[in-house]
């Protein structure tokens, strides 16, 4: 898996579920095996195209809520803020 591959999250996540999985079994039963340091590296890869998939993501719902938070939060203390 190249780290610039295009997949689809659901199948991403899916796989990696089941990599880590595998991995864990591995690092159980066989924990000087070459298969585990592969399986190590894929997770690894996985997770760094993971992270760049949900990385966007994460920053736009952060700002959108942060903006509507703060609005509303602005509207609600200026209904009790009196001038002098």
């Amino acid at each position: 898996m190249s780290i610039n591959m295009q997949v689809d999250p659901d199948e991403l996540a899916s796989n990696y579920i089941e990599l880590t999985n595998d991995l864990a079994y591995a690092q159980t039963f066989y924990p000087d095996s070459k298969v585990r340091s592969y399986l190590n590296e894929l997770a690894v890869t996985a997770h760094q195209k993971s992270i760049k998939i949900a990385r966007p993501l994460t920053i736009n719902l952060n700002l959108l809520l942060t903006k509507r938070f703060l609005r509303q939060f602005g509207l609600y203390v200026g209904s009790f803020v009196t001038p002098y």
